[in-house]
């Protein structure tokens, strides 16, 4: 990531010109970024503020570095190892934490993270059971917490699923598994099946892939049924398959407005109720970005973080704007997936599908972080993903012209 935001910086420290290539794919973040700036007229608190825009600063350093310094196919490959790289690097670390082997420093239940500046988690008040599962093998990696570990997880996942190597594909997808039974988070276990769900959509309809396809459901149905075929001893893997009664169980919560919170379930469905009246009492403007999470902190909730992105981008910015983002984010999702059918580079089109998955499934996957603003993978996904679109752009605008010189 230094490396390439070096080599984006290099240009204008040597004094030359900056250039800008197909400028007009960055101008909804342009415009993004100057509502969440002049929210703070009416943000609840200025330091959640600074502290919101101090992160989203740090994303879009690393999303406009990924973008300008893409110019061709072939800086779009050196961009794509770089992250690979680093990348690997952080999932080895989480399969050494989850096989007991090492614990970063930096991670959030590690005896030696207040040497950083942080608290991390309070372990006395686990149990035993408990505590020994956080100690022993709940995999962090360079990202604090298994569940925002377990986000990143989810956001490469595609890249392994439609990676033309079957031997990558296949210990890639296990190790990716592996790592999500050991964090045992029942959103991410949601957002797995959902990510199965939504393959056949991604995929070109050869005869072995419509085969495939048929066999999807029977794979889901023998995923969810696991548990009446065999005795899942695993705390984790019993608080997975947990999920769907909990979804259904906060649904009927929030539905019914009486909600006395207490467990995982009850509190955030309290703060999610909490959030969508605090939006119908803006009269549908937003609290500003970060609002929400300063009214947690305000009103001292048990979870002072809001712990689903994309609903709390809707209580931040408002129906308005949240649905101009949405609108953004959503075509950007299906300019990638055309491309991938479109593009006569395969690996473009892998790179386009990929990224069209990924971004996808980061909606439901955002529920299990305490917040997206601060994960830099996301903010490296979508500069990525335009980058794609640039490359393509130019590719097919030089196809064109050399067709006419012809």
């Amino acid at each position: 990531m230094v490396e390439l935001i070096g080599l984006s910086a290099y240009s204008l420290l040597v004094g030359q010109k900056l250039v800008v290539q197909q400028v007009h794919l960055l101008y909804p973040i342009y415009a993004l970024v100057v509502y969440t700036v002049f929210s703070m007229l009416w943000h609840p608190d200025l330091f959640v503020w600074a502290r919101y825009h101090f992160y989203l600063a740090c994303g879009l350093i690393a999303l406009f570095a990924v973008y300008q310094y893409v110019i061709d196919f072939k800086s779009l490959n050196k961009v794509f190892a770089v992250l690979v790289g680093f990348l690997l690097l952080n999932f080895f670390i989480g399969v050494l934490e989850s096989l007991e082997l090492l614990r970063l420093p930096t991670s959030r239940y590690s005896p030696y993270l207040h040497h950083f500046g942080y608290s991390g988690s309070d372990l006395a008040v686990l149990s035993d059971s408990a505590l020994s599962v956080v100690l022993a093998n709940k995999p962090t990696g360079f990202n604090f917490n298994p569940n925002n570990f377990g986000f990143v997880l989810m956001l490469i996942a595609p890249f392994v699923f439609f990676h033309k190597s079957f031997l990558v594909k296949a210990i890639g997808l296990f190790v990716i598994v592996w790592l999500f039974f050991s964090i045992g988070s029942r959103t991410h276990f949601v957002a797995f099946l959902l990510m199965l769900a939504a393959l056949p959509f991604f995929m070109r309809l050869s005869y072995g892939k419509a085969i495939l396809i048929m066999l999807f459901p029977f794979l889901l149905a023998f995923i969810m049924f696991l548990p009446e075929v065999i005795d899942l001893s695993s705390r984790d893997a019993n608080r997975m398959y947990s999920a769907f009664d909990s979804i259904i169980s906060g649904l009927q919560l929030m539905a019914s407005g009486d909600i006395q919170p207490g467990d995982s379930t009850s509190t955030r469905a309290y703060i999610y109720l909490f959030g969508i009246t605090q939006l119908f009492n803006s009269y549908g403007v937003g609290l500003g970005f970060g609002g929400i999470e300063s009214l947690l902190i305000q009103y001292d909730f048990k979870i002072q973080a809001f712990h689903f992105f994309f609903l709390q981008l809707l209580v931040d910015l408002g129906v308005f704007v949240f649905m101009f983002f949405m609108v953004f984010y959503l075509r950007l999702i299906l300019v990638l997936r055309r491309i991938s059918n479109k593009a006569s580079n395969k690996a473009i089109a892998y790179f386009a599908k990929s990224s069209s998955l990924a971004l996808l499934i980061a909606i439901p996957a955002s529920v299990a972080p305490s917040g997206v603003h601060y994960i830099l993978t996301f903010y490296l996904l979508i500069g990525f993903a335009l980058a794609i679109i640039k490359v393509y752009n130019l590719e097919k605008f030089n196809e064109n012209s050399i067709t006419r010189c012809r």
